[in-house]
């Protein structure tokens, strides 16, 4: 309901299908209205019509979308969040993911208070496949994911499933991972990013490859703190990272 009045949510659904490509859009709607029972008849009064979530779904030339968009509206938060995964010929993948949106605990509260302040997040993890692509020479990127944020935090101790960041053939559109970090709300603590990178040589990274991670957090009032984090394998294969980013001895 919105300001206690019932609603009715409609998602109507536009889908066209050939013999290699597809697309498919939904709208998603939800009218509200002031309901009164007084009197022998039931009525409805002053109805609203609010836009609720936007998606698509396409194929087409070796390309693939899949992604929405939903705006919020409670009583204590209004903003916007969606998500976005894309796979691309020679196993390129991508994965994105942010929101927007505005706190307000207090009606009577002033603007950029803990009880009412504006907060963001965009994430994204994007491979390159099994060639990767050249950063320098000597060295390819095979994937990087992580996050920028404001007024908010991500888990200090997670690391990015390297599996996530190295992909042999695209990723389906219809996986749920981004980087996977969590973000929670903190007002106050400023801006921030946290972006971790898979690297190797340019035959397959089975030669040398590096897991590098490099932080920021710039806060609101105090001096800002940045780290570095990596490790640097040398005739190890690419994929014998484990989840946590340490080494498996089997692979």
């Amino acid at each position: 309901n919105h300001n206690g009045n019932p609603g009715l949510y409609l998602r109507p659904k536009l889908v066209m299908n050939g013999d290699a490509n597809g697309f498919s859009a939904f709208l998603g709607m939800i009218f509200y209205s002031e309901i009164s029972f007084s009197g022998s008849t039931d009525r409805f009064f002053n109805p609203d019509l609010y836009l609720s979530d936007i998606g698509i779904d396409a194929a087409f030339s070796g390309f693939t979308l899949n992604g929405y968009v939903k705006f919020l509206d409670s009583d204590t938060e209004t903003g916007f969040e969606g998500k976005l995964d894309f796979t691309a010929p020679a196993g390129v993948s991508g994965k994105f993911k942010a929101k927007f949106a505005n706190v307000r605990l207090n009606t009577t509260a002033a603007f950029n208070t803990p009880s009412y302040y504006n907060y963001w997040y965009v994430d994204a993890l994007i491979g390159f496949g099994r060639n990767g692509v050249p950063v320098f020479s000597g060295v390819n990127m095979y994937g990087i994911g992580g996050g920028l944020w404001y007024n908010m935090r991500q888990d200090v101790g997670y690391k990015i499933n390297p599996s996530l960041l190295y992909t042999e053939n695209p990723t389906p559109p219809n996986t749920t991972s981004t980087s996977g970090i969590p973000y929670t709300k903190s007002f106050g603590s400023g801006y921030g990013f946290k972006i971790q990178g898979l690297f190797g040589d340019p035959e397959g990274g089975d030669k040398i490859n590096m897991l590098l991670a490099l932080e920021a957090q710039i806060p609101a009032s105090g001096g800002p703190t940045f780290s570095l984090k990596g490790d640097f394998r040398m005739m190890s294969k690419i994929t014998s990272y484990e989840n946590d980013g340490s080494m498996s001895e089997d692979k």
